[in-house]
């Protein structure tokens, strides 16, 4: 370590004389730790000792305890500083002689920026020795991209708003509403179905939404049908299939994209398999893919994706709806159980869907736009003689419940009865952070995942072939 403390000169990964003077100023000023709270962290730090001293200084300061050079000089009553020997609080009086705050919060995103060419300069190196280390290819390309992931998610700009004055929010937002009541601006909040958003309101920008059910409650209905609605009514989506490959997908969005248009109903499955395929509806999906092409909605069937990836591909689908005059204003996930956390809980899920919750929360924000994650719930549900949802079903999945804005618990009686002539579905507002709760009583066609309000009329579909060329 330095013996000496000056004013810091940048240099090549070395951030040492920028820890020395920020943790000289908090010694000197304990008010400048509220100002950079959250934004650096122990192991942001380059020297081991300096990381055991910002960890003793937070302890202390989160317990309402001053800092000063004799009782950081005290936690460490055996240490001595270089080659010299220098002594500690010799070294600790040299530091708080460091007193700018001002330079010191200067300091703050230098050193972030340090820590982070370090880290990646780290995984770089692993990775190029990784074939000397016996590791695969793949499996050493994986757990770098892993660590770019979870750096990614921690340099997130979450921390690098600056905090505002009270009056300067309020007159944003009212500006805001302003400019959506007068037609000036559109609608920020994400249409689902009439009568679901009387309680809901749509999906605001910034929500984490968990819709969640038993397998054949209608997750990827939900997700297909709300995201082929929001896309006719000019909303740009990205969808990410983990489950289903691309044309399994596109089927069930044809589908509904055919009932909703022509009142026809074109089963899927139909679709998928060319021996139940009927010629009548050829017509059908002539002109379905004619006008899909106008829908600002992207698929993206890659499997196993990490909150890193998908951000990276959001950010990719949002340049290009921009490009064909649009924007990304919301993102559907089917389903969390096939997205992937990187290497740092591996083998503890509850820690793991946390970290890919909390990720996509960040994400949600980052983008100002709501994230919709489809999710299946455990076997608990079944033991039960009422099926139906309860937040308790979520506890043992991790965090998803604390850092859900929105929980949306799917319901269809008529799978237990199986009875497919029942259309009945519930979809339970069971959490909702800015708004009421409730159940919106809906209606739903799993063949083509098709969920439309409670009453829908099913004698629409009967149309005229005619106008579609078939007779």
């Amino acid at each position: 370590m330095k013996d000496d403390v000056k004013k810091p000169m940048a240099g090549p990964l070395d951030s040492i004389e920028f820890e020395q003077y920020i943790l000289g100023c908090l010694m000197a000023h304990n008010d400048l730790y509220y100002r950079i709270a959250g934004q650096i962290k122990p192991h942001h730090f380059s020297e081991e000792l300096h990381v055991r001293m910002f960890e003793e200084m937070v302890r202390r300061m989160e317990i309402g305890e001053r800092v000063t050079v004799p009782t950081i000089a005290a936690a460490f009553p055996n240490i001595q500083i270089g080659p010299g020997g220098m002594r500690f609080r010799e070294y600790l009086i040299r530091l708080s002689g460091c007193t700018d705050v001002v330079l010191a919060i200067a300091y703050v995103p230098m050193l972030q920026a340090l820590y982070t060419i370090r880290t990646v300069g780290g995984a770089a190196v692993r990775l190029a020795g990784a074939g000397n280390n016996g590791i695969p290819p793949d499996i050493a390309v994986q757990e770098f991209f892993a660590q770019i992931d979870a750096l990614r998610l921690e340099v997130s700009d979450k921390h690098k708003k600056p905090p505002r004055l009270l009056s300067e929010h309020a007159y944003d937002l009212y500006s805001d509403l302003s400019a959506r009541l007068s037609g000036r601006t559109k609608q920020i909040r994400v249409p689902t179905t009439y009568d679901l958003d009387r309680l809901l309101g749509g999906l605001g920008p910034g929500d984490l939404v968990i819709a969640a059910g038993r397998p054949g409650m209608g997750k990827t209905v939900v997700g297909v049908s709300f995201a082929h609605a929001s896309a006719l009514d000019g909303y740009g989506g990205a969808f990410f299939s983990m489950e289903m490959s691309d044309q399994q997908i596109t089927a069930r969005f044809l589908a509904e994209h055919i009932r909703a248009t022509a009142h026809a109903k074109v089963p899927y499955n139909s679709i998928l398999n060319e021996k139940t395929f009927q010629m009548a509806h050829a017509a059908y999906l002539e002109k379905a893919e004619e006008s899909l092409r106008a829908l600002p909605l992207m698929i993206d069937a890659t499997s196993s994706l990490t909150v890193g990836e998908l951000g990276a591909k959001a950010r990719r689908i949002k340049s290009l709806l921009q490009r064909r005059g649009s924007d990304l204003h919301v993102i559907w996930i089917d389903y969390l159980k096939y997205m992937r956390s990187t290497d740092r809980y591996r083998g503890n899920k509850v820690y793991e869907i946390g970290e890919i919750t909390g990720g996509l929360k960040i994400l949600a924000k980052e983008l100002n736009i709501p994230i919709v994650v489809l999710h299946q719930l455990n076997r608990e549900v079944e033991k039960r003689e009422n099926k139906r949802p309860t937040l308790s079903d979520l506890r043992d999945s991790g965090e998803i419940e604390q850092d859900a804005d929105v929980v949306l618990f799917l319901f269809r009686q008529g799978y237990y009865a199986k009875n497919s002539l029942n259309h009945d579905f519930e979809i339970d507002i069971t959490k909702h952070r800015n708004g009421p709760t409730g159940v919106a009583q809906l209606w739903i066609d799993v063949a083509t995942s098709s969920v439309r309000n409670q009453g829908f009329d099913v004698q629409q579909d009967q149309v005229d072939l005619a106008g579609f060329g078939v007779i």
